[in-house]
Order: structure tokens, then C-alpha cells, then sequence
């Protein structure tokens, strides 16, 4: 009796206090008619990452009925915009485009300033996965690996910064090699690393295989080798560095390891803890705009190619760069992180 009575005295409250759902309550898409999404660049204008969002960002707004308003957050090689992101209102209105490469690196190899988990974060699908390929100078001495290799003075390699994957590639590649290399950092993108290397101010750098196709037309950059096994679909008459060099196990390990990194390529990402039915509603538009026909063609004739990965294969691959490595394995690509740059 007592059981039943507090049933109806609940009910009655449900009613009576105006508890109940409504039957034409909010949606998702309801909710973005009409509203401002970010869609935050750690980098600054001009360069691919804020190339990739200009672009993207006509189509989010049609599909998701929003002004979507493209926000440059240079700082830290994506570290500083990425921070504010991860600890933003859960509301929806703010997405970035992330290099998951470089963010995962970071937290891996606990850069100073990382104060986000990647694996919390909202994952929308990745827009475009990359190979690296590492590129001469014109102006160096250098055309091939032995050349490197050969080498009676330090090979200047230039980068962006510590946790960045040009200046990550570009270790490891030293690292494999045994080269006798300095990596000079501070540069705000690649657009500015190719430059040092056109006047002579680095001898070689880590660049995308889109930006390889870009920089590499008129004979001032020498893009020479893919870091992978397999050759790039962009770039595909770069030979791989399994082809153009003999590698030992260990050796194989940090090429393997840095191409899996590489792999995350970029991504669109919001904060931790969304509403699910926002999340969900986000992550439809992403692949909507992603797949579409139209969208993928503007891209290739942009050069700006899409390749779109859903959430749960993204974060499975987070997962995977972070979770396989022993933490010997972690120290030594931690320690490699940071002894040869300047």
C-alpha cells in the first residue's frame, strides 16, 4: 500500500510541476538552426590545417543549418587551442580541426602544456589520413640516404617544434639512420620550414605527401623518400625509405612506429562530454560533408585530398599509438623527442 501510494504521489508531481516531457522537444538539429559553431585552427591562416577548415567550413554550415565562423589559435604547435577546447562548454558550438598525430604525440611524450586527453575528447571522423615525406634542400649537399649518412657535419633538419610531427619525423628518421642531424624549431608551419630550406637555412624537413605534391614542383624542395612501407597514393613515384635503405629491425621499429603516428592524420574533434544525441548528430554532418561526391572532388582539385575515417576507427587508432608501446619503448621515443633538437 505504501509502495503504491508514493507511485501516484510521483506521478502527480510529474504532472502537476510541468515534468514530463513534451512532446515536441528540442533536437539536435533543432538546436543548430540558427546558432554560431567554431571551428578553432590551432595553427595560423594560410597554412594547410586553416586551408582544410575554410574549405570545410561552407559545407558544415549548410548541412548543420549554423554559421560556422573559422577561429585562427596559433600557440604551441596546436597544444594552446586544443587545451581550450578540450575544457570548453560541452555544448556543441565548438570544433576544431586537430593534427591527431601531433596532439597524440604530445600527450604521449607529456610536452609541456598538455592538459588534455585525446582519448576523451568528442571524435567527429578523421577528414584525411597522411604519409610523411622527407625532403632536400636544393641547396644541400644531400640526395640520398648514404649521402646523409656520410655526412662530416650535422644535417640541419628544420621544424615547428618539439611535438610537432615534422620535428617528430624527422628524430626518428635520425634516430633510425643514425645520423649525425639538429633539429632547429620555431618555425610557424610548413609553409615557413620550406622557405628556410629554399634560402639554405636547413638542409632538409618533414613535410605531408600533399605538401610534398605542393612544394615539390619547381626543383627548390627534393622530396626523396616516404616514410612507410607502403608507397603514397598523392605521391606515389616517391620511393618508401624500406626501399632506399636496408633497415635492421630496430631500425624498421621507429619507421613503422612513426608511420602508425602519422596515420591519425587530422581530424575534427569537439569537448569531452557532449550531449550524446548532439554527438551523434555532429559526427552524421562530419561524415555527410566528408563523403559527399561534390566535397571530395572540390578537395582533389584544391589538392587538398579527403579520405574520412569514422569516429570509432579514429579513436580505436588513438588507442592503439598510445596503448602499444611498453613503457621502455615509451622512455626511448620520449628521450629521442628531445635529444636532438636546439
Amino acid at each position: 500500500m505504501i509502495f503504491r501510494g508514493l507511485v501516484r504521489a510521483l506521478c502527480a508531481l510529474f504532472i502537476l510541476g510541468g515534468l514530463a516531457v513534451p512532446a515536441g522537444a528540442e533536437t539536435a538539429a533543432d538546436f543548430y538552426t540558427g546558432k554560431v559553431v567554431r571551428l578553432v585552427v590551432g595553427y595560423g591562416a594560410g597554412g594547410g590545417y586553416d586551408t582544410y577548415a575554410r574549405m570545410l567550413a561552407p559545407h558544415l554550415e549548410k548541412r548543420l543549418g549554423a554559421k560556422v565562423v573559422v577561429e585562427n589559435r596559433p600557440g604551441g604547435g596546436g597544444i594552446v587551442a586544443l587545451n581550450q577546447v578540450s575544457a570548453a562548454k560541452p555544448d556543441g558550438l565548438t570544433i576544431m580541426l586537430v593534427s591527431a598525430s601531433s596532439s597524440t604525440f604530445s600527450q604521449l611524450i607529456e610536452a609541456e602544456g598538455v592538459r588534455y586527453d585525446v582519448r576523451r575528447l568528442g571524435i567527429l571522423g578523421r577528414v584525411i589520413d597522411e604519409k610523411r615525406a622527407f625532403a632536400w634542400s636544393a641547396a644541400a649537399p644531400y640526395r640520398t640516404v648514404e649521402d646523409a649518412q656520410n655526412s662530416a657535419k650535422p644535417i640541419r633538419f628544420g621544424g615547428t617544434s618539439r611535438t610537432d610531427t615534422l620535428g617528430a619525423t624527422s628524430a626518428f628518421l635520425a634516430e633510425a639512420l643514425a645520423l649525425n642531424a639538429q633539429i632547429i624549431v620555431g618555425y610557424k608551419g610548413t609553409k615557413e620550414v620550406s622557405l628556410a630550406a629554399v634560402r639554405g637555412e636547413i638542409d632538409g624537413f618533414a613535410l605531408s605527401d600533399s605538401s610534398a605534391r605542393k612544394y615539390g614542383k619547381d626543383g627548390s624542395i627534393l622530396p626523396f623518400v616516404i616514410i612507410s612501407r607502403e608507397r603514397s597514393r598523392i605521391v606515389p613515384d616517391i620511393p618508401t625509405i624500406f626501399e632506399v635503405a636496408e633497415l635492421s629491425p630496430a631500425q624498421a621499429w621507429w619507421m613503422d612506429y612513426c608511420d602508425a603516428l602519422l596515420g591519425l592524420g587530422r581530424a575534427l574533434v569537439t569537448a569531452p562530454d557532449l550531449p550524446a544525441d548532439r554527438l551523434t548528430y555532429l559526427q552524421a554532418a562530419v561524415k555527410d560533408v566528408l563523403t559527399d561526391r561534390a566535397v571530395v572532388a572540390e578537395a582533389e582539385a584544391k589538392k587538398r585530398p579527403l579520405n574520412y575515417a569514422s569516429p570509432e576507427k579514429t579513436r580505436e587508432q588513438i588507442a592503439a599509438v598510445i596503448g602499444s608501446l611498453t613503457p621502455e619503448e615509451i622512455a626511448r621515443v620520449r628521450h629521442v623527442a628531445q635529444e636532438k633538437f636546439r
